[in-house]
């Protein structure tokens, strides 16, 4: 590949992966950095510009996502990365940075680009297809449906604008497709097998684990899900139940004493070595659930739904036990707590982490994005 001025958009500091939890735009920004000349233009807690990048403070109105919510029509998602300092930090860029590529994390950010004027090769990462989202009803509310208005149509302009399209998995990048957009590609998430080691063992005491970030909508659902319907269906058996996560706050209601919660831990590590069960009753959003592929790894059996398993693929009850309802989940984990799928846990866990060794290592994403830049030369 030869060397490339690349600018990155992205709504959040991909060197602050360690406190955003996505760690995949700093392995993509990584490997591109190594052969390429980089500047990143952000989103952040306070402005910063240095060479590395310029970060613009982000300044929260509710009062601007009233407005152009009901004037408008216009997502309160959008207006909240809305920002003139931005665009202006923009232009700048193309003028005075003059990138070949615009890497695009988000399609909160191609709202800056839908429109611009400018022979710059566009590469957009769409990390959860709004298209596929509302064609396969998994938006998990009509409040989602409200927050999200008018995202589904931005990307059929995103995908226009842009000359490469990025997507996490094969079932949004064949949507895509079929829509006869071109350069579509799925990269996957990749995740460190070295990191996230093979050491699970039963513990003597019964408990079940959930982990997310609960700013996403999906595991606010599925933590209510868990708490309100999931969990009481089990009273008798002695089971503990475990959250794990950021922005707590979200979800502080289902809090009532009897379940533990743990917020921005250091390593999330010691959580999946040490409970019964990784559960995930998701089932809203698209996207892949990097959580399923750090349990893989660290050998915890895992109860989940069809849609924390998209993406990933593992087979039912030959790597994970997969429920398809509220009524499923209370039936499985019943039968787990009594130990009638032990004569094959001990299978199934080995055979999702030798799928997720092969398949989803971080190794496979640098390859990936490297090769779809080399593409950009063609």
């Amino acid at each position: 590949m030869s060397n490339k001025k690349i600018l990155f958009l992205f709504y959040r500091s991909p060197l602050n992966f360690e406190k955003s939890n996505d760690k995949r735009q700093f392995i993509i920004y990584s490997a591109l950095k190594e052969q390429n000349e980089v500047k990143i233009l952000t989103f952040g807690e306070q402005t910063v510009h240095n060479d590395e990048e310029d970060v613009v403070e982000l300044k929260r109105s509710a009062l601007k996502k009233i407005f152009n919510f009901h004037i408008k029509l216009q997502s309160p998602r959008l207006t909240h990365f809305r920002s003139r300092k931005y665009l202006c930090l923009l232009e700048e860029a193309l003028n005075f940075f003059q990138p070949d590529v615009i890497y695009v994390e988000h399609l909160l950010m191609m709202q800056y680009v839908v429109n611009l004027k400018t022979n710059v090769k566009v590469v957009f990462f769409n990390d959860e297809s709004n298209l596929y989202v509302d064609e396969n009803n998994l938006r998990g509310s009509n409040y989602q449906k409200i927050r999200n208005i008018g995202l589904a149509k931005l990307e059929i302009e995103a995908c226009k604008k842009a000359d490469f399209i990025i997507t996490i998995t094969e079932d949004e990048e064949n949507s895509l497709k079929q829509k006869k957009y071109e350069n579509v590609f799925s990269i996957p998430y990749g995740v460190d097998p070295n990191f996230f080691s093979f050491n699970w063992k039963m513990p003597k005491e019964k408990s079940i684990l959930f982990l997310g970030d609960f700013s996403h909508y999906p595991n606010r659902q599925a933590a209510r899900i868990l708490v309100q319907k999931i969990f009481p269906d089990l009273e008798g058996l002695e089971v503990r139940l475990i959250i794990v996560g950021r922005n707590l706050n979200r979800i502080k209601n289902l809090n009532k004493g009897s379940i533990e919660f743990f917020e921005n831990v250091k390593d999330v590590r010691p959580y999946y070595y040490n409970a019964s069960v990784l559960v995930a009753p998701i089932f809203s959003g698209a996207g892949m659930r990097v959580k399923i592929l750090e349990a893989a790894l660290c050998g915890i059996p895992l109860i989940i739904s069809p849609v924390a398993n998209l993406g990933i693929n593992l087979v039912e009850s030959e790597e994970a036990l997969i429920c398809k309802s509220v009524k499923e989940f209370q039936m499985t984990l019943k039968n787990f707590f009594s130990s009638k799928f032990e004569s094959k846990i001990d299978i199934m866990r080995k055979n999702a982490q030798q799928k997720v060794t092969e398949q989803f290592n971080e190794t496979i994403l640098k390859e990936k994005i490297l090769d779809l830049f080399n593409r950009i030369d063609n």
